[in-house]
């Protein structure tokens, strides 16, 4: 599985989320609203049964026939859902954007990334809601689908992918089936991804004591989202205080002011844990299989 993940982490890197065509995500979206009124209860289990389908029909058959050719479309099929350099770009919109004055356009770019921060409109605003996001999202759009993939290829990478989407327009509203299979999915990445993340901070010079310190106390508490894991590391590399919206608890100690700057580090921070991610799961893989020989 491993070559078909950085087939997709180099597509990515080199084109980022290509506009004319549309993501899974996209598509997904209108399974739901379509299946919902029909299926009911059943919505949740009948989507993620048929995006975990849908990769693996594809793929077998073409394995069987030419593996090269396999690998090639399985890894173009991952593109889709490994999007890292896509969240990148957004924020680097928003910073540039704000560093420009431009705090209302600032603002308006941030809910491209996250919809229910449609109401920011002063600075610190932005600059939390742009940091917060983009800590969230190093998990759904980065680390996340790079971990399914090298479990169980693209159909688990979907299957992911489709419990994401069914959680952000479903789980809103207390569907029980989209919330289950939202947690069950997202339980391990979303931790995992938070310990790599204070790595990464390490690494980019950014507080990693305070990110590891803050994810204990805030991120790793039983009553605590999955989301505010990667948000606590993000809050304590960047020393700021994020969270405390849309049911999101408020994580982090606020030890410095917000600034512009703070939103190209949490840009910088998930392109790292994304990179990390993608290594750990190489080395976990190559070990895996000198193991198995």
């Amino acid at each position: 599985m491993m070559v078909p993940l950085l087939i997709a982490f180099a597509i990515d890197c080199l084109i980022g989320d290509y506009a004319a065509v549309p993501r899974p995500s996209r598509l997904m979206e209108k399974m739901i609203f379509s299946l919902s009124p029909k299926c009911g209860k059943n919505t949740a289990a009948v989507v993620m049964a048929i995006w975990f389908l849908i990769p693996l029909v594809i793929l077998v058959p073409l394995y069987i026939l030419n593996k090269a050719v396999a690998i090639l479309i399985e890894g173009i099929m991952c593109y889709f859902i490994v999007s890292p350099r896509s969240v990148f770009c957004t924020l680097m919109k928003v910073y540039e954007s704000l560093s420009g004055g431009n705090v209302s356009g600032a603002g308006r770019i941030v809910t491209e990334i996250c919809p229910a921060d449609a109401d920011v409109t002063d600075e610190a605003g932005v600059i939390t809601s742009a940091a917060g996001a983009a800590a969230v999202k190093t998990c759904t759009c980065a680390a996340a689908p790079l971990m399914c993939v090298m479990l169980f290829g693209a159909p688990l990478g979907y299957l992911y992918k489709a419990a994401e989407t069914l959680n952000v327009l479903l789980g809103s509203k207390d569907d029980p089936a989209s919330v289950k299979a939202w947690s069950t999915l997202n339980a391990l990445p979303a931790q995992l991804t938070a310990y790599i993340m204070t790595g990464a901070a390490y690494i980019l010079q950014l507080d990693g004591k305070n990110a590891s310190f803050i994810l204990k106390r805030d991120g790793l508490v039983k009553s605590a989202p999955f989301e505010a894991r990667t948000m606590s590391a993000c809050a304590g590399a960047l020393g700021l205080c994020l969270g405390g919206e849309g049911g999101t608890p408020e994580v982090g100690d606020g030890s410095k002011l917000c600034e512009p700057a703070d939103i190209k580090r949490s840009a910088d921070l998930l392109y790292c844990t994304a990179v990390l991610a993608l290594a750990a799961a190489c080395i976990i893989k190559g070990l895996l299989f000198m193991w198995m020989i």
